[in-house]
């Protein structure tokens, strides 16, 4: 049985996947097996993967019609053998030392879930962006255990590195019907079932960010947040535990309010009410934070300040 399980859902990532294999390959920690589950590419990632195929370590399986992303990592969670699972996107990328440390941490914290920081690169330019942990607080300054109120707070959405046996145990897999937020949906019903998360403050994932990615083009979408913290709200401990319900809950209208408020606004100054009337059924919140920004966005449009909507601050 190998140490870590590497699970890679891969779809037309022909121009990145051979550095995502090799940065497994490059690991201190040699112990690992790497399940890649290719979505039924119509570019050339299967050929870009086979040669790989030489390391008795790599795995590809491949899907006759496209299916997600959330599909092709169950799929793979079914067959892997690890210890520990690791979440691996075909165009991203490990630090050599990335693995070891985790186990490290996640043994010394005892936790069945954690995460280190995001690396952030630019996939145009390959510019560094950030170092990226959370969007409201700054990282830990060292290895630290984090509650599910904590987690859902913080709003974590970095790749974790998951103990499978519990995995198993609690019956968790990606929905494949939710299409936007199920990663984290996943990561965070496994910390409330889990009882908490690590955190280890070092960035050793690198994530490209993408301009053009599916989060980016629809972060406006409403309905797939909205079916995310449906899942979580409806969770038999989040119902049952005050604290955790009232975090669930302020988390649903920030990232709601984050993708309704510049749709919301826009709508009232196009004066396309049934585009508000519509907005404000599916984020009632909207119309009060309207009204609250009002001032302050005044005041900005006369000092001629930047009026950008940043929403990357809402990731």
């Amino acid at each position: 049985m190998p140490t870590v399980s590497v699970i890679t859902a891969a779809y037309n990532a022909a121009p990145y996947i051979a550095q995502a294999i090799e940065s497994v390959q490059a690991q201190t920690l040699t112990d690992w097996e790497l399940i890649i589950v290719d979505d039924a590419s119509t570019d050339q990632t299967v050929a870009v993967v086979e040669p790989y195929l030489r390391d008795a370590r790599v795995h590809l399986l491949q899907h006759t019609e496209n299916r997600g992303p959330s599909a092709g990592r169950n799929r793979a969670l079914e067959l892997a053998q690890g210890e520990w699972i690791a979440i691996l996107d075909a165009d991203d990328w490990f630090e050599p030392n990335r693995l070891e440390p985790l186990i490290q941490a996640a043994h010394e914290l005892q936790v069945s879930i954690v995460y280190d920081l995001n690396h952030q690169v630019d996939a145009n330019t390959g510019e560094t962006l950030r170092v990226f942990f959370a969007s409201a607080a700054p990282p830990p300054d060292a290895p630290t255990r984090y509650t599910p109120v904590d987690a859902v707070q913080l709003h974590l959405t970095l790749k974790p590195l998951i103990h499978r046996e519990t995995l198993n145990r609690v019956g968790l897999r990606y929905r494949e019907d939710i299409t936007l937020g199920e990663d984290y949906l996943f990561q965070t019903l496994f910390t409330i079932e889990a009882g908490g998360c690590g955190v280890l403050p070092e960035a050793l994932y690198n994530y490209r960010v993408h301009r053009g990615s599916t989060y980016h083009r629809r972060f406006f979408d409403l309905s797939q947040p909205k079916r995310v913290y449906e899942t979580l709200l409806a969770h038999p401990q989040v119902r049952q535990d005050g604290k955790l319900l009232a975090a669930v809950r302020s988390d649903f209208r920030r990232v709601m309010l984050a993708r309704a408020y510049p749709q919301f606004a826009q709508a009232i100054k196009r004066r396309d009410w049934r585009k508000a009337r519509e907005i404000y059924r599916a984020a009632p919140f909207v119309l009060p934070h309207l009204l609250r920004s009002l001032p302050d966005a005044l005041l900005r449009r006369l000092r001629r300040e930047n009026t950008a909507y940043d929403w990357e601050a809402f990731r």
